[in-house]
Formats: C-alpha cells, structure tokens, sequence
C-alpha cells in the first residue's frame, strides 16, 4: 500500500469557510496563525466573486497556500474567474457542479488545480456501507477519465487532475480499511488501464456534523475518532467542520490535529495500520468485493 510520493503519513490541515455574503478575512488569518495549511470555500449564492477574487489576492500576496473552491451550490461566473489573475500559480482543486461543460476554459484559467473531484461525502450522511462507497468512487473515478477523454486529455493528464473527497462515518474500524482499500483498487484500476503505476490521488477527508444533532462538546469527541481513522487510513488532507461556527468551536477542531500529531505522533509512520492481521485482511477483503463486483458490472 506505499504510495509512491509520500515518505510519511503527514496531513494537509485544511480549514473550510462557507462563504455566503463578506470575506472572512479575520476568521482566516486566525486559521493561518494557528498553522491551517490549507483552505477549502465554499460559496453560496450570497457571495461576490469579482470582490471575493480581490480580497483573496491581497492575502495571498502576503501568505501563499493552497485553495479548493467548491462551486457546488451555485453557478460558476467565468467572467468572474478570468479576473482571478492568482489562479495561474495556485495550487489546489475546484470543485464544480456536474451539469457545468466548460472544464477546458477553467483548466487554462487554473493549470495548476485539479477539475475532477471524486465527491463522496454524501455517503457518510446515508450511512453507505464501505463496500458501495468504494463502488461508487471506482464508477465515479472511470467517469472523470472518460470525460477527460473527450476533452482530448491524454490518460495522464486526467489522471493527474483526480482527487478523492470523502467523509468520515462513525465505524471507526471499517474507516481505516476503506481509506486504505481505495489505494488498492487505485492501483487495480491503473493496471486495468494499461497505466504507468503513479500514486493514488490525494485522499481529503472531511469529518462534518452527521444528521443526528449531537451537543457541540460531545461531538468533539466523536470527531477525534473518525479524525483518527482518517489519519490512520492514509487521508493525505483533512478537514474537522464544527459543529457551530464559533471561534472557540472552530480552534478546537482545528486542535485537533495538532493532538494527533504533537501528542499521538500519528504522521511518523507511513501506514499506521500495515502489518496488522485484522486490517490487512478487513482492507483486502473489502478491496476485493469491490473489484469483483465491478468485474461482473463490465461484463454483464
């Protein structure tokens, strides 16, 4: 399961700011103060994105980090996104509705962000078993490829503009096996392709409120758990939403990761979970159910 590219099993601490109406310039100083290394926005249809681009450029002027901007919950201006003259040099992904059709216009906008997101948070709400979570992102990933395709991508370059963005459930164990399953059926599919063996994309969890309401303090335990099992799984980005968007609530989750770095020490291994009887054959078994019942998909 060594993914080419990684030499440990570090984090990207990701901070996510919905943004409805004015830029939360403050909110996120504080996050960049705090060590958040990178930044996930999320618009809503409140938002300005001509005055938006223009308050992310003064900061970014001054402190650089990767940006994801998730424009699934309203229209993409490409208008707007032409007068973003730092998407040239930012590093990141966008995240983009799935009727939008102008992906080559916003490739040559942004070269250096990745376009096809694997989105599988929705699957953590549901409460979707392990085994068709995978399914789904095995389905969804062979999507992603074949609209490269007709955009004129070569097999690489699609390859490369892929990212995985999931949630986390409360079955701890089965969390760890899925995360790690999904690099086993990455390299499954590569060999499937013909493809030269590259690392599996960049896995982003995010751990979010689910839909029973639980009291704030009581979810910030069970969020160090799914936390935990993202970390151990191999995310290599990981975002913990509060559970209200308090100051205090967002610096507590964002302590979170320096827990399990600073007090767990859990980016010194590589694979946390290698070498463990139980986890091998959970992510084996799991990586192979899903495998066969895609074979019997394709040739059915």
């Amino acid at each position: 399961l060594t993914d080419v590219a990684r030499a440990a099993n570090d984090w990207q601490m990701l901070e996510t700011f919905p943004v409805q109406g004015d830029f939360p310039g403050e909110q996120l100083q504080t996050a960049l103060e705090h060590e958040a290394q990178a930044v996930r926005w999320e618009f809503g249809e409140g938002c300005d994105l001509q005055g938006f681009g223009k308050e992310l450029e003064g900061v970014l002027a001054k402190d650089s980090f990767p940006c994801h901007f998730d424009f699934t919950r309203r229209g993409v201006e490409l208008k707007a996104l032409a007068k973003w003259g730092f998407l040239k040099g930012l590093e990141g992904s966008m995240t983009l509705p799935d009727s939008f059709e102008d992906w080559q216009a916003v490739h040559d906008l942004a070269p250096g962000m990745q376009l096809f997101t694997v989105d599988l948070r929705d699957c953590a709400r549901e409460g979707t078993t392990p085994g068709k979570e995978l399914t789904r992102a095995m389905r969804k990933t062979v999507q992603w490829l074949e609209r490269g395709e007709r955009l004129g991508w070569e097999l690489e370059k699609s390859l490369g503009q892929l990212r995985f963005w999931m949630g986390m459930s409360r079955d701890y164990l089965t969390g760890i096996a899925k995360l790690r399953a999904l690099r086993l059926l990455w390299f499954n599919l590569l060999e499937s392709l013909g493809g030269a063996l590259r690392p599996c994309p960049p896995i982003e969890v995010e751990v979010a409120p689910l839909p029973e309401p639980l009291d704030p303090n009581h979810y910030l335990i069970e969020a160090t758990t799914r936390a935990m099992a993202a970390v151990l799984g191999g995310a290599q980005a990981l975002s913990i939403r509060p559970a209200e968007g308090t100051p205090q609530q967002r610096r507590l989750c964002r302590n979170l990761h320096h827990i399990l770095r600073l007090e767990s020490k859990l980016d010194r291994v590589m694979d946390p979970a290698a070498g463990s009887f139980f986890f091998e054959t959970l992510t084996e078994r799991l990586a192979e159910k899903v495998w066969k019942e895609l074979g019997e998909e394709s040739s059915a």
